[in-house]
């Protein structure tokens, strides 16, 4: 059990929809995940294709991420982190009592 916490991150991610028009007037909806990591610098997450288990609904949540499912972006400009897997995630309810500022792991 020690080994398998040794290899999965837990992550303090804030899910938020962000839908709008474009000047063309198409229409997009999509979902934003930030964080922010130990030195206290913001990130963003992005999602794989094949991750399917994924909140549906807005807030904040614990995800509990495989290591190797997880890497980071070289190429972005700001902070970014892909998540290929996502084993489980749960509602953080804390959030609002202004705990914990330091929320990623590494």
């Amino acid at each position: 059990m020690e080994n398998q916490k040794n290899n999965m991150y837990e992550l303090r991610v804030a899910v938020e929809t962000i839908s709008g028009v474009r000047e063309d007037g198409s229409k997009y909806n999509f979902k934003a995940y930030k964080g922010v990591t130990k030195n206290g610098k913001k990130c963003r997450f992005k999602l794989t294709r094949e991750c399917a288990n994924v909140p549906k609904e807005d807030g904040v949540y614990i995800f509990k991420v495989l290591k190797s499912n997880m890497n980071e972006s070289k190429v972005d400009y700001f902070l970014t982190y892909w998540i290929k897997n996502i084993e489980s995630y749960t509602r953080y309810d804390d959030y609002a009592n202004g705990e914990g500022k330091n929320d990623l792991p590494f």
